[in-house]
């Protein structure tokens, strides 16, 4: 599987797992992180194949964060904020106990959740037998393994060796501890029964509980790590996954993930509490693999979240004022009611040509011959003789009358160098062709598209921040995209042409910012994909190059990529340059239309070819014959 159809499918299916719908789930970045409504995971590079094992340990994170979202509840934790606070290794056990507790659950409404759990699981466990070596001191410091062990212990039924070999290094008195803990956690139904569990066993591990947060010893500034530093603010969740990106808590001093990565192990035991490793590691060592499989080729957005289609259906106040510019598409369609007539009248000359054309070219198609010889049908002329002495196979019958059997996407540049002329010729263009394609019966869709929205992006806190491109540029590197990509729906191939002609009109209206080409056709193909037609045609309106903030000579590396792989999956791809032959580096076939009257000349040769197979010859004087 690529990684941009595996993107789209984490997104939909968390989303919907977490049974709330203001859950959303965002590649973003180059962190995993969960606040309340929504589940970050980085970035990945498009085009490149992510293996099964890779899926579901990105997948476990995602399943496991959508079951804190349902199941854990952030009052309880609201409540005892001041004592998690004070007491960093409480806040560990609860969450050690809490993670098995809704796996649980999570397991129970979705078995399916189980597998991907497991692998997480096992890349997490797998992380801590190769930080600290067997024969360890800290496999024997009950106090340091204790929460972890609690994790070990808990998901031993998922089927996975990695945590039996890390409980075989701790001492029995911890196994059977262990073993006890989570047996006690099926009597609890709430957060609050397993926040009172993890009271219990803290005071089983250590000394008993802080009621005040640490303060920092007089001239030495902030706390130090682990006793309160960078802690969450009152309303934010403290989830062992999400908290350790800001503070850091939980992991041992000299950073053993980074020595597990590079297969050193810790020999002496750190000056911390506490062992951890969490998921969120997990999916980020996959995704730096990942973008390194993907070399010099791989392409990465900063973020999807952020990516959008615009439609005639929008409420007024569905996106923020930098989103929607201020206006949606009812409104510009609502200013001018009669534009489409307007603009068909300026193109019917045109507009004749070209119906003219392809007419004549299906007519050509539909003349289909008879055969005889039938005993049943017409009566052949050419077998009265038969007929008249009685013969019975002297009817005649049509050939079967062929079919388009085809669906056609129309997608236009709305970048700003699309402005002015160009975009009214690109709209003109598309009126033509809607009007050719509705009189034929052939399904069509024309969106449009551009990078015009300000980026929103999630901080370390978990707030939503409108931010710019050229910052993010400046301050997350190695990414090629950082601006949104804006998707417009002017007809849709389930909406009638009669409601879309008013959007198709105003089509010039949005032309304005930057240009990602190659994913505007990846957001844009499933929607070709998914028709029943047997021949899908997709046409592409520029008039240039990708241009963005980020990498643009990498996003034209990319479109080559895209379009090569839509033509291995059957589509016809057909770029129309808009007084530019720009079209001619990225698209199979291509023509370029200067004006209007370019269209009947060569873009609809071009249309006739690809709905009526090549064995019919294309003849501008002639217009169209069949062979």
């Amino acid at each position: 599987m690529k990684t941009d159809l595996f993107a789209h499918e984490v997104t939909q299916t968390s989303a919907v797992f977490g049974r709330k719908s203001e859950v959303k789930v965002v590649f973003e970045g180059e962190g995993a992180r969960t606040d309340h409504q929504t589940i970050v995971l980085p970035s990945l590079p498009l085009g490149v194949e992510i293996d099964e094992k890779s899926q579901k340990i990105i997948r476990g994170y995602s399943d496991h964060e959508a079951g804190h979202l349902r199941h854990t509840d952030r009052k309880v934790i609201e409540d005892n904020e001041p004592l998690l606070r004070a007491n960093p290794k409480l806040h560990q056990i609860w969450n050690a106990l809490e993670d098995v507790w809704l796996e649980r659950r999570v397991i129970e409404e979705y078995p399916g959740s189980m597998e991907n759990i497991r692998e997480t699981a096992t890349a997490v466990d797998e992380a801590a037998l190769r930080a600290y070596k067997a024969g360890d001191e800290v496999w024997t410091d009950d106090k340091f393994v204790g929460p972890v062990a609690i994790t070990w212990e808990g998901r031993k039924g998922y089927g996975h060796d990695s945590g039996k070999k890390c409980l075989e290094r701790v001492t029995p008195e911890m196994r059977a501890n262990a073993e006890v803990w989570v047996g006690a956690l099926d009597a609890c139904n709430s957060t609050k029964d397993v926040m009172e569990l993890a009271k219990w066993i803290h005071g089983e591990l250590q000394k008993p509980l802080e009621k005040d947060p640490p303060k920092p010893e007089p001239g030495k500034g902030k706390p130090e790590k682990g006793e309160g530093e960078g802690d969450k603010g009152k309303g934010d969740e403290p989830d062992g996954d999400e908290a350790s990106e800001e503070s850091g808590e939980g992991k041992p001093t000299g950073e053993p993930g980074d020595e597990a990565k590079e297969g050193k192990p810790i020999t002496s035991r750190p000056d911390h509490e506490h062992m951890s490793f969490e998921m969120k590691d997990a999916v980020e060592r996959e995704t730096k693999k990942l973008v390194k499989a993907g070399g010099t080729e791989a392409y990465r957005p900063y973020s999807l979240a952020n990516d959008k289609f615009h439609t005639r259906f929008d409420d007024e106040n569905k996106y923020s004022p930098s989103d929607s510019f201020g206006s949606t598409m009812r409104y510009y369609a609502s200013r001018e009611p009669g534009a489409y007539n307007e603009r068909l009248s300026e193109v019917s000359g045109n507009l004749n040509v070209v119906r003219r054309k392809l007419e004549r070219s299906l007519m050509a198609k539909m003349n289909r011959a008879w055969t005889g010889g039938h005993v049943h049908g017409r009566l052949d002329a050419k077998r009265l003789v038969s007929a008249y002495r009685g013969g019975e196979t002297v009817y005649k019958l049509r050939d079967p009358a062929p079919e388009l059997d085809t669906a056609v996407e129309i997608l236009v540049d709305l970048s700003g160098s699309m402005g002015g002329s160009k975009a009214s010729l690109a709209r003109d263009v598309c009126v033509v062709l809607a009007e050719v394609l509705s009189k034929s019966g052939i399904p069509f869709e024309i969106t449009g598209f551009n990078n015009r929205s300000s980026p929103i992006v999630v901080d370390k806190k978990g707030r939503r921040v409108t931010s710019s491109a050229r910052v993010l540029q400046e301050t997350h590197r190695g990414f090629h995209r950082y601006e949104p990509l804006d998707i417009y729906v002017f007809k849709a191939f389930d909406e009638r042409f009669s409601e879309a002609k008013p959007y198709i009109a105003q089509i010039d209206e949005w032309a304005g910012a930057n240009n990602s080409d190659s994913e505007a056709l990846l957001m844009v193909v499933p929607r070709l994909e998914a028709r029943l037609e047997r021949r899908k045609v997709f046409m592409v309106l520029s008039d240039g190059l990708p241009e963005f903030y980020g990498n643009s000579g990498r996003g034209r590396m990319h479109l080559n990529i895209v379009v090569n792989g839509m033509v291995a999956r059957g589509i016809e791809c057909i770029g129309i340059g808009i007084q530019s032959n720009a079209v001619s580096q990225f698209y199979p076939r291509y023509v370029v239309v200067h004006r209007l009257e370019d269209l009947g000349k060569q873009a609809i040769d071009q249309l006739a070819k690809v709905l009526l197979g090549e064995r019919y010859v294309v003849d501008n004087a002639s217009l169209m014959e069949a062979v």
